[in-house]
């Protein structure tokens, strides 16, 4: 038996972002985020997320010795 390659074709587009000003490829008729500014907005959300936590537990931590008073 003789053995199948099958290759696929995929076209790359090229996009320049708009906010960072970044090269990045992206498959052809799909669209999407800049990786480095996808990733930028990941952290600042996190650091969001995270100062709230922190503030709930303050807070959390307030109430209770209030409450032990």
């Amino acid at each position: 038996m003789n053995d199948l390659e099958i290759t696929p074709k995929v076209l790359l587009e090229v996009i320049r972002c708009w906010e960072c000003g970044r090269w990045w490829a992206l498959e052809k008729g799909i669209a999407g985020t800049c990786p480095s500014c996808a990733e930028r907005k990941i952290k600042a959300a996190n650091g969001r997320a995270d100062a709230a936590e922190r503030s709930a537990r303050a807070s959390r931590g307030a109430a209770t010795r209030a409450r032990q008073r």
